[in-house]
């Protein structure tokens, strides 16, 4: 299964754009920039083990599964990835070493030395672009997105028989992409996110202002882990209030494996109590809400008699 690693934000054509398809990268930068190393960093830190020698730096490794993507490995992988044109992180190999020679997990000076780096890659990609944004166009999807893939997923070939292929997707804030289409001409803005659950505070600060700032949210969990996902259940309760009914859309992938159970029928007792007490609270929510409207009704409507007596009066 995919996963978003950066924003992805999808709007109708810009007036100055040349081809149909057109993506704008922005960085991270300042204080941002330097919590989402100091958190790549530790993450890191935490997962090299001294004894580990399992893993090939020849090997053709596929962290777009989502699983994979926030193991541990993942990480070393990562900053081997963003920084392979340092001789500190030309292999996975070189990066642990990197990190093993560190004094701690908020080792300052490690930590300055990659914020130095990534400035370093920002200005490389900035310096022919207007601004601080990295605007590319395509005649094609196709094309567009392989230009894109280093600033989108971690799967690169490392070793020395593949070279280096630098994956950016840390230290992207953000990917907007312009398109010509009906539906986003008429002024709509999709915006696809990194999970809920993002280990980096950065990131996950950034999904929930764009939760905050959406009229509608729609939630994408597989339908075999829906029911017993507590962040599923959590995003709803909170989505309701926040956005009330009609505005938070669960959506369910993966519905074509329902005939692997013959359907909900077969479902665990826990699945089916955990369904029930959903369903039980969802009511009791709806209740809540319409006992408040009919206060409000009831405060309006009391506060406007001295307003009529008044008026009464007058006449």
């Amino acid at each position: 299964m995919s996963e978003t690693l950066v924003i992805h934000e999808f709007r109708r054509v810009r007036p100055d754009q040349t081809q149909p398809f057109r993506a704008e990268i922005e960085y991270y930068r300042g204080a941002e920039l330097e919590e989402i190393m100091a958190t790549e960093f530790k993450q890191a830190y935490a997962a090299v083990d001294p004894s580990e020698d399992n893993v090939s730096d020849s090997e053709d490794i596929d962290f777009d599964d989502s699983e994979k993507d926030h193991d541990e490995y993942g990480h070393i992988q990562a900053i081997s990835n963003l920084f392979c044109n340092r001789p500190e992180c030309a292999s996975v190999e070189a990066t642990k070493e990197f990190l093993r020679q560190a004094h701690s997990e908020n080792d300052k000076a490690a930590i300055a030395r990659m914020v130095r780096w990534s400035e370093e890659i920002i200005r490389n990609y900035t310096e022919k672009s207007v601004g601080s944004t990295v605007v590319m166009e395509s005649a094609t999807t196709a094309d567009l997105l392989q230009d894109l893939r280093g600033f989108t997923h971690t799967t690169v070939k490392k070793g020395q028989d593949y070279g280096c292929e630098r994956a950016c997707w840390p230290i992207v804030k953000r990917i907007t992409f312009c398109l010509d289409t009906p539906f986003l001409n008429d002024g709509i803005v999709l915006v696809d996110t990194p999970g809920l659950n993002d280990c980096d505070p950065t990131r996950a600060a950034m999904v929930k202002k764009e939760f905050a700032r959406s009229i509608f949210v729609l939630i994408i969990a597989q339908i075999s882990r829906a029911i017993n996902d507590d962040t599923v259940l959590r995003y709803l309760r909170k989505g309701y209030f926040s956005h009330r009914i009609g505005k938070v859309i669960p959506v369910l992938t993966h519905t074509d494996s329902l005939s692997q159970f013959q359907g909900w029928g077969n479902a665990n007792d826990v699945q089916k109590d955990r369904l029930q007490e959903a369903e039980d609270e969802v009511d009791q929510l709806e209740k809540e809400l319409e006992q408040l409207r009919a206060n409000k009704r009831q405060k309006i409507a009391t506060s406007e008699i001295p307003y009529r007596v008044q008026k009464e009066q007058l006449l």
